[in-house]
């Protein structure tokens, strides 16, 4: 029989693990406001500190409310069914595909003189633009 109670030795490696991503951002944010151009520190402290309360959301909602979670909020936090997983992981399979003709379009782009910060911005939403849709597309026709 299953139990939702997690031992001693979970909870500890639960809060090793945040702990460590947060020394981990806070290292590479610090790092970026001292060396990266113009306030890219400061862009990546917001956008890691959406990205964590967002998956802090997700994670209350699926564990409090898992009937009205979303398929992603459930497959994001690893509190879904076989399905939720399917969909996730084929939505990722598909950023994987679409990776590598994207990653190679923004090097030939920068080889030729592109400005760097535009087209590494632009990769990174058009990847998240083809997880968005993939995700979707998906879950739509499951």
């Amino acid at each position: 029989m299953s139990t939702n109670n997690l031992s001693a030795k979970h909870v500890a490696v639960i809060v090793t693990a945040a702990l460590l991503t947060i020394a981990g951002i806070v290292t590479l944010g610090m790092f970026l406001r001292e060396h990266g151009p113009g306030n890219m520190g400061n862009g990546f402290f917001a956008g890691a500190g959406l990205g964590i309360a967002a998956l802090a959301i997700a994670w209350w909602r699926a564990v409090r409310h898992p009937g009205s979670a979303t398929t992603l909020e459930r497959g994001w936090t690893m509190t879904g069914d076989e399905r939720d997983d399917a969909v996730l992981t084929r939505a990722l399979a598909v950023v994987g595909i679409c990776a590598v003709p994207m990653v190679a379009a923004a090097t030939i782009i920068l080889s030729v003189g592109g400005p760097l910060e535009p087209v590494l911005a632009m990769t990174n939403f058009a990847l998240i633009a083809v997880f968005a849709v993939a995700f979707a597309v998906i879950n739509r026709r499951n």
